[in-house]
């Protein structure tokens, strides 16, 4: 009877460094996979791939120094003990000659404002002959990999922070797939390396980083809605140290911010003016089917519902009224109390709007105009024209969508 083949033996190193900086600064970028490639110099994109267990997965992409361009990508799974200040990770399945990898990163206070990081690794290999250049690269890695969290540590105790982000948006008429082939074929800047996400994401890592940065990455979301797909253009960016331009780091966050954001906002016109615009007809269409649910929801007597699509500083003004309706909370118990009313009085109202105009707007913002009749119909009665007015809105987006800050209702009867 053959004997069972043996499992390749298991190979562990260890390495460690000391830093200036305070524990949970350490932790805050092992534990922050955006701010992996302040200490994987190589790596160009990490996206998560969603939670197994109590373990996140990750796809990784790296290239190397010899050759940036090649990409290699594998899986990993992380799992993060806040507490001890413990990220272990394992690999799914290694690339040769490597048949097995996994190890910790573990960060030890040592004081108010000392740590030490301790990075260990268990591996296996395909073939023994391979441990010892394996040993090598484990080692030169293992130490470039700890000076540079060790740096970024550092930097971060004495100046809170020097990574800085922007982004800009717009929807396009589009399909999130469309947009991607479109994006993909766009030339790619020298230094620069590529890793795409079918409809989904694009990110970049440019290599000739300028100064005063020392990292720079570019990431494309898009993001499937009902009528397109909304791109969104994200820079980020770490300082290098040491370049303050005779300013504080604040105001060189400040400045760098404004330029990455105007970056941002440049990329996402011209995407859109290569499309051929259409987000006009994109926000129209956004517009429109808010005023069709607002009046849907006041003709069907939910008031509290109807309140909600106004921000919580909103206000509703009419030419009709002495005094303005300021806030949520008001303007949902003075609607209820119209409702109730006309509810009581058997009438059912209907709002119907056209010749809605979009008089300015930007990414955060839309003023409009439109015309909004009100017809009054008692049972087994005729409707009637009950007012004519004309509206002027101001628009807020949130994260629930959009919202009114401002309206002002003018009754064509009053002069």
């Amino acid at each position: 009877m053959p004997a069972e083949p043996q499992a390749p033996p298991v190979h562990r190193a260890e390495h460690h460094i000391i830093v200036r900086a305070p524990a949970d600064t350490v932790f805050a970028i092992v534990s922050d996979v955006a701010q992996w490639p302040r200490f994987f110099a190589e790596t160009v994109h990490i996206e998560p791939l969603g939670p197994a267990g109590d373990e996140l997965r990750l796809r990784i992409w790296r290239t190397s120094e010899e050759a940036v361009g090649e990409l290699r990508t594998w899986v990993s799974r992380v799992r993060l003990d806040p507490e001890r200040k413990i990220m272990t990770f394992r690999q799914e399945k290694s690339p040769a000659p490597l048949a097995a990898m996994s190890g910790e990163w573990h960060v030890q206070p040592l004081g108010a404002d000392r740590s030490r990081i301790v990075l260990t690794h268990a591996y296996q290999v395909l073939d023994e002959s391979a441990q010892p250049a394996l040993d090598a690269i484990i080692d030169r890695n293992s130490d470039l990999e700890l000076g540079r969290l060790r740096d970024a540590a550092e930097q971060d105790h004495l100046h809170g922070g020097l990574v800085v982000t922007a982004d800009s948006s717009a929807e396009l008429p589009l399909t999130a797939e469309d947009l991607y082939e479109r994006l993909t074929r766009r030339s790619l800047d020298g230094g620069s390396v590529r890793v795409g996400i079918p409809g989904s994401r694009i990110a970049e890592r440019h290599f000739a980083a300028r100064p005063p940065l020392a990292i720079s990455t570019s990431v494309l979301d898009l993001t499937s809605t009902a009528t397109g797909v909304r791109l969104t253009a994200r820079r980020h960016a770490v300082l290098a140290p040491g370049t303050d331009e005779g300013s504080s780091i604040d105001s060189l966050k400040d400045k760098i911010r404004t330029t990455l954001k105007a970056e941002a906002t440049m990329t996402v016109q011209q995407v859109t003016e290569e499309v051929g615009s259409g987000s006009d007809a994109l926000l129209y269409t956004e517009v429109v089917r808010f005023y069709a649910r607002q009046a849907h929801l006041l003709d069907s007597g939910e008031a509290e519902r109807w309140a909600d699509t106004f921000t919580e500083d909103g206000q509703f003004v009419q030419n009709a009224r002495p005094e303005p309706w300021i806030g949520r909370d008001q303007i949902r118990e003075r609607m209820r109390a119209g409702l109730d009313r006309i509810l009581g009085e058997g009438l059912q109202r209907r709002h119907w709007l056209g010749m809605v105009d979009l008089v300015s707007y930007d990414d955060e913002t839309v003023t409009t105009r439109y015309y909004a009749a009100i017809y009054s119909t008692v049972k087994d009665g005729a409707p009637q024209l009950y007012l004519s007015t004309a509206v002027d809105d101001v628009l807020v987006r949130t994260p629930q969508g959009l919202k009114v800050r401002h309206r002002l209702v003018s009754h064509d009867n009053v002069r």
